[in-house]
């Protein structure tokens, strides 16, 4: 019997739309595999530290004035944002029928979910990060980053609520196809194979290999697009999840949609 991809996932969370978008995918990946859930809430220490520095002020638009930062006020700030977070969670598994725990912790944001995810096979986390005005979509974000690169398990980026079609960035990395098999044999979803390459028929070749392993995985897939990896990522659609390497050559800011980095 094949192993379930997941047996414990950890969702980083806030009180952001996003971070509950995360929160309710982490919750229906458990349903589906029976792995708890574990969400962790980070009080950024630069955040606390900075309220802490003697020049740092706050400005009052209902008393017209500046006045020293308040660390209470922020102390409660991050207090009501632990709590909208906790009940967003509770909310999510209460409709899947899972089991979690949520933690609170101080530190540097990337650190405290990484060592939090010690451990865990998942990491799910908002795409966070400003907006591009050229793009028209938010570059990731420092957190989604480091904790991308570092992280030992496989790490889910979500940019928007997962919604549509299933893609996988093949590249030649048995796990990522693997994994898109398990995920798609459990949504009854077809996967799409993109395939990057600098000669078509090369390339369509090995997309053609693809689709036919992931078939006799007991599947359906088929071949979505072939073409330089810089104009592939136009081909997705903003609410599917692209299954890709954790080592792929591949900008993840040009990617439009969410992403969940297989290692």
């Amino acid at each position: 019997m094949t192993p379930p991809p997941f047996r414990r996932i950890l969702v980083a969370v806030d009180a952001s739309p996003l971070s509950q978008a995360a929160t309710d995918l982490a919750c229906r990946l458990s349903k589906r595999w029976q792995a708890p859930v574990d969400a962790v809430f980070v009080e950024d220490i630069n955040i606390v530290r900075l309220v802490a520095h003697p020049f740092v002020h706050t400005i009052s638009l209902a008393a017209a004035r500046r006045q020293s930062a308040d660390d209470t006020l922020i102390g409660k700030a991050l207090e009501l944002q632990a709590i909208a977070a906790r009940r967003a969670l509770d909310a999510a598994l209460a409709t899947t029928g899972g089991h979690g725990t949520f933690t609170v912790r101080r530190g540097r944001v990337e650190a405290e979910v990484l060592e939090a995810g010690q451990g865990c096979d998942l990491l799910c986390l908002g795409w966070s990060g400003r907006p591009d005005s050229r793009a028209r979509r938010s570059r990731l974000g420092s957190v989604a980053r480091a904790v991308s690169r570092s992280a030992a398990a496989s790490v889910l980026l979500l940019q928007n609520p997962v919604t549509g079609p299933l893609f996988l960035w093949w590249d030649g990395f048995p796990p990522a196809l693997e994994m898109a098999a398990a995920l798609a044999a459990r949504e009854g979803a077809t996967v799409q194979v993109v395939v990057p390459a600098h000669d078509r028929i090369d390339g369509t070749r090995r997309g053609v290999e693809a689709v036919s392993a992931l078939q006799e995985l007991g599947v359906t897939a088929a071949l979505h697009a072939v073409g330089r990896p810089a104009a592939l990522p136009g081909t997705l659609p903003a609410d599917a999840l692209l299954l890709l390497s954790a080592e792929a050559e591949i900008v993840l800011d040009d990617l439009p949609c969410s992403a969940l980095l297989v290692r």
